[in-house]
C-alpha cells in the first residue's frame, strides 16, 4: 500500500487555501480602490458645481387671469429686462398680455423664495410658496396678497415644524385654503402632534380661522387641492410609500380619509373634479426585472374615495404626472420622465429627465404623448388651455440657444401644443 504523505497533501491546502486568499484580497483591494477614485471624483464635481455661478429660472405653475395669464416660480433674474441680476432665488410673479411679457413682479422680501400658486380675486391676487429667511433657516410657508398693481396689501409667514411649505390654493367665497406640508428635518426624531400634510383657512385680511393637519410628520404633505360637492378635496402623501386623498367640511374636519398604497414619496401630485368623478395623479412604484420603476399614474375616484379605474404609463424607469386638466371632454396631463445614465459598473448613476405631455379620454385611455427632449434635464411642470392651445410651463438646464440655457443656468419655457400634440 502506498504510504500517504499527510504533511505534503496538508502543506498543498494550506498553498491553494493562501492562493485563493491573496486573489480575493487583490479583488477587494482593486474594489476598494475603484470605489476611493470615484469618491474623489464625484467630490470633485460637487465641489466644481458649487463654485460655479448657477443661475436658475424655474416656472413651477400657470394661471390665467382677466387680463392674460401668469406664471409663478423663483428666479434670481439673470436673464430679466424689468430687474437687476441678484445673488439669492427669489419669488417671481411673471405677467402676460397678448402673449407678451409685459411685468416681472420680484419677491424678495427673505433670503430665499419660490412661489407655486396663484389665484385672481376680484381685489387683486393670491400667491402662496416658501421662504428661508436667513441661508440657514429652515422653510416656512408664506401667503402674500396683492393689490390689482401688484402691490403687497399683507403677507403671512407660517411654520409648524422644521421644513414648511405651501403649495397650492383654493378661493371659495370669502375664504382662502392653502394646503401643504410642514415636516422635520430628515436627522430629527418627534413625535409632536402637529405637522404633516396641514392645510389652513384664511379669511380675506390674512387672518387663521381653521387649521389642521394629517399624515406623518416626516413625510406627510398636501400638494394639490379642490372643491366638489361641497367638500374640499386635498391629496398628497401620508407615508413615504402611502398617497392621501382626504375630503373636507369648510371647518377642516375630515369627511373622507383613504390612502393609497405602493407611490413614490410624493404621493398624489395633482387633483381634478370632472365628469362626476375625481381624477388623482401619482407615480406608482412597481418591482420588475429586480428593480423598483416609478410609473406616472391616473386614478379615477368616486366623491366617497373609491377607487374605479387607474391607468400607468410604463415606457421610462421613472415617470410622473405634475398637472391635469379637462378640456371639452378630453383630459391633458403633463409631467416628467427619466431613464437611468451613467457608465455600465460605477456607481455614479443618475437620471436624465424630459418633459412629457399626454390627452387621455374620460374613460382614461391615452390617445397620445409627445416628449420634450434635449440633451440634459427638461421638466414640465404645469398647464392650462388659453386661446385653443395647451400652454405647458417648466424649465431646463440643456443647451438651448435660444433660452439661453445650459448645465448650470436653468431657464423656464412656455411650450404651446394644438389638441392633435403637434408643437
Amino acid at each position: 500500500m502506498k504510504k500517504i504523505n499527510y504533511k505534503a497533501l496538508k502543506n498543498k491546502k494550506n498553498n491553494k487555501n493562501d492562493k485563493v486568499f491573496q486573489t480575493l484580497k487583490w479583488i477587494c483591494l482593486v474594489g476598494v480602490g475603484i470605489l476611493f477614485i470615484e469618491l474623489i471624483y464625484f467630490g470633485i464635481l460637487v465641489l466644481s458645481n458649487n463654485n460655479k455661478n448657477l443661475n436658475v429660472d424655474l416656472t413651477q405653475n400657470i394661471i390665467e387671469t382677466s387680463s392674460g395669464y401668469v406664471t409663478v416660480g423663483s428666479s434670481n433674474f439673470s436673464r430679466s429686462k424689468y430687474h437687476e441680476k441678484i445673488k439669492k432665488e427669489a419669488g417671481i410673479v411673471s405677467v402676460y398680455s397678448d402673449k407678451e411679457l409685459v411685468k416681472e413682479i420680484k419677491f424678495d422680501d427673505y433670503y430665499q423664495g419660490v412661489f407655486y400658486d396663484l389665484e385672481e380675486v376680484s381685489s387683486g391676487y393670491i400667491v402662496v410658496g416658501s421662504i428661508r429667511e436667513k441661508e440657514d433657516s429652515n422653510k416656512k410657508g408664506i401667503i402674500v396678497k396683492y393689490d390689482k398693481d401688484w402691490n403687497i396689501l399683507w403677507k403671512d409667514v407660517y411654520s409648524e415644524l422644521d421644513d414648511t411649505v405651501f403649495r397650492s390654493l383654493l378661493v371659495d367665497g370669502d375664504y382662502i385654503y392653502v394646503a401643504g406640508s410642514s415636516i422635520y428635518d430628515r436627522d430629527v426624531i418627534g413625535n409632536e402632534d402637529k405637522g404633516g400634510a396641514i392645510i389652513l383657512k384664511y379669511d380675506f385680511s390674512g387672518n387663521i380661522v381653521f387649521s389642521n393637519h394629517f399624515g406623518g410628520n416626516k413625510n406627510g404633505a398636501f400638494y394639490d387641492i379642490v372643491k366638489a360637492n361641497d367638500l374640499y378635496y386635498a391629496v398628497g402623501s401620508d407615508t413615504s410609500n402611502n398617497a392621501l386623498f382626504m375630503g373636507l367640511n369648510s371647518s377642516l374636519e375630515p369627511v373622507v380619509v383613504k390612502n393609497y398604497e405602493g407611490v413614490n414619496k410624493i404621493g398624489f401630485s395633482s387633483i381634478l373634479s370632472s365628469n362626476n368623478s375625481l381624477y388623482v395623479t401619482c407615480a406608482s412604484m412597481e418591482d420588475t426585472d429586480n428593480q423598483t420603476v416609478e410609473q406616472a399614474t391616473i386614478i379615477k375616484y368616486d366623491y366617497n374615495g373609491n377607487v374605479l379605474k387607474e391607468v400607468k404609463y410604463t415606457k421610462e424607469d421613472y415617470s410622473i404626472w405634475n398637472k391635469i386638466i379637462d378640456y371639452k371632454g378630453s383630459f391633458y396631463v403633463v409631467g416628467d420622465s427619466a431613464i437611468k445614465k451613467g457608465k455600465e459598473g460605477s456607481i455614479l448613476v443618475d437620471y436624465i429627465y424630459k418633459g412629457i405631455i399626454s390627452k387621455y379620454s374620460y374613460d382614461l385611455n391615452r390617445e397620445w404623448t409627445k416628449e420634450f427632449d434635449y440633451d440634459n434635464n427638461d421638466y414640465y411642470k404645469s398647464c392650462m388651455v388659453y386661446k385653443d392651445k395647451i400652454y405647458v410651463v417648466g424649465y431646463t438646464n440643456s443647451k438651448i440657444k435660444e433660452l439661453g440655457s445650459s448645465k448650470n443656468n436653468y431657464a423656464s419655457f412656455i411650450h404651446k401644443y394644438n389638441f392633435n400634440g403637434t408643437k
